[in-house]
């Protein structure tokens, strides 16, 4: 028997050879004429040649037309929406912000704002540039400039209105001002709010796996909830303003101060940066053999893997079931133990050993890496103990897991084209 036909790495099937005229048809969809029917030359031809002689297996990148109806598409379509949207707002912040910050400079010497004219158009497009060219690199270039944008903005209109140069003597000529601060604190809200999306963030940590991406997926980890809300915001300021701020006194003339203090700036920032960006180096990843963990937060420079067929169940764990939990465990170790007596412990037998103790409360409890991070987390369940490297910690051993990906749902959907969920 000869099995001929497309392979689909995603549903994990094969398009058997009565469909594969249809399949060609469906992938060469989006070419042009003279383009498909090359296509469907070359792959018939691969099937011809080498039907006589064995057994053919024709494969064809499926995951990049996918079905009109599948999960993936729909997906793919989520994303590339919040992808583009956060383009899209960043082209247009000069447009819509770069009235206010000329005005919110009028009262500074021509030298100065032909300075800062520079520097924001550079950064502007550096920026636009990095948006574009989706890479694990530019994400944290992205999630650290666009924000600085709205920031910007924010300043040009307190500036500005501190100086009255919106104020009109007229009501209509106060209504344009009105219109364009709420236009340019819109765009720069819209912009730095997406570059934040996990799915923008997906898109950025996935794309250099782009022709694998079927065999091998990224999903970022949700951030802890101290690092999202107090570290992560500390060190974006000092980043961004460390350098700006040498170049805004250079720009006015202070040579001695602003080179020492850019110098500085650019030290802090750069040692600043390396944290930040370890936020945005957690993933769990899919890999044709299961499931690997890479956390620098807990679990330091190792990562581990966990087999396809070592696991034994998966669950949401709801928001609300962890804070219970959190509760109850808070409560328990709170409580003061009473000191067993004598007699207790001549019925209860011969005491374990620490270690036996450990092993025991091991195998039985769960592994939590999920940081202190708010929201919905996954717990799997493994057949066989396994192994968890932990940051400053001894390893541990565990037969439950529980991370927090960014989106839960895309976590379970790919669980489930992956035939991970027993």
């Amino acid at each position: 028997s000869v099995i001929v036909g497309i392979w689909d790495f995603r549903s994990s099937r094969l398009i058997e050879v009565g469909m594969v005229e249809n399949g060609l048809a469906q992938l060469g969809g989006p070419l042009c004429g003279i383009c498909r029917r090359a296509c469907r030359s070359i792959c018939l031809g691969l099937l011809f040649g080498r039907i006589l002689s064995h057994n053919t297996i024709l494969f064809a990148p499926a995951l990049l037309f996918p079905a009109e109806n599948s999960p993936a598409r729909a997906n793919l379509k989520q994303v590339k929406s919040s992808l583009w949207i956060m383009r899209a707002a960043w082209l247009a912040v000069p447009f819509t912000s770069g009235e206010l910050l000329a005005s919110a400079l009028d009262g500074y010497t021509p030298s100065f704002r032909t300075s800062c004219a520079i520097g924001l158009w550079v950064i502007w497009g550096t920026t636009a540039v990095a948006a574009m060219i989706a890479r694990p690199v530019t994400l944290g270039f992205v999630r650290i400039w666009v924000p600085a944008g709205l920031a910007a903005t924010i300043w040009a209109v307190i500036e500005t209105q501190s100086s009255g140069s919106l104020a009109g003597d007229e009501v209509s000529s106060a209504e344009p001002a009105l219109f364009l601060v709420v236009l340019a604190i819109a765009v720069a809200t819209l912009a730095a709010a997406a570059s934040l999306m996990p799915s923008v963030g997906a898109t950025f940590i996935n794309s250099p796996f782009a022709n694998t991406a079927s065999l091998e997926k990224r999903l970022p980890l949700r951030p802890p909830a101290a690092g999202a809300f107090v570290l992560a915001p500390l060190l974006w300021a000092v980043v961004v303003a460390g350098p700006v701020s040498g170049y805004l006194l250079l720009a006015a003339e202070r040579w001695l101060i602003g080179a020492a203090a850019l110098i500085a700036g650019l030290i802090v920032a750069t040692l600043s940066c390396q944290s930040l960006l370890i936020l945005g180096k957690r993933w769990v990843v899919f890999v044709p053999a299961g499931i690997v963990l890479h956390d620098p937060l807990t679990l330091g420079d190792e990562a581990i893997l966990l087999p396809k067929s070592g696991v034994k169940s998966l669950r949401v764990v709801p928001a609300s079931t962890r804070r219970l939990e959190a509760a109850a465990e808070k409560s328990k170790s709170s409580t003061p133990k009473k000191p067993a007596s004598k007699q207790s412990q001549s019925q209860a037998g011969p005491t374990q050993s620490p270690e036996a103790q450990t092993r025991e409360s091991l195998h039985s409890g769960t592994t939590d890496l999920c940081a202190g991070c708010l929201g919905a987390a996954i717990e799997l369940r493994l057949h066989e103990p396994a192994r968890i490297p932990r940051l400053h910690k001894a390893p541990e051993l565990a037969t439950a897991i529980r991370f927090a990906p960014a989106s839960a749902d895309a976590f379970i959907q790919e669980a489930l084209t992956r035939d991970i969920i027993p």
